[in-house]
């Protein structure tokens, strides 16, 4: 699917190197999508207004791919809350989730 048949509400993969997000389309013009404060150009992703040497830039998610990037991002907070907490640096992601969730059950006990 190209950026021309996107539609406001539709997620899209904002590329940053080296990282990956999910963005919802929230405005749609002739020539730009509109995804929070930021502006990309409807035929070629590119952001619009950023550093010359910002490669930032959106894409239609490929099937599953938008869910798998979210799911990424809450391993990554996960993680980083719990090696903050208990300078763990090698845990596995179910055993992340298992800690996150006995974590958040309780989370004003010290």
């Amino acid at each position: 699917m190209s950026l021309e048949n996107v539609k406001v509400g539709d997620p899209l993969i904002r590329y940053c190197h080296p990282f990956k997000t999910v963005v919802k389309v929230e405005r749609i013009t002739a020539t730009q999508i509109i995804c929070g404060s930021s502006k990309y150009n409807k035929k070629t992703g590119f952001i619009i207004g950023g550093s010359a040497w910002s490669r930032a830039h959106v894409c239609v998610p490929r099937d599953g791919e938008a869910e798998a990037v979210i799911e990424a991002e809450e391993i990554y907070k996960m993680r980083r809350n719990i090696e903050n907490m208990a300078s763990s640096k090698s845990i596995s992601n179910e055993k992340i989730r298992a800690m996150h969730a006995i974590l958040m059950e309780n989370p004003n006990e010290p």
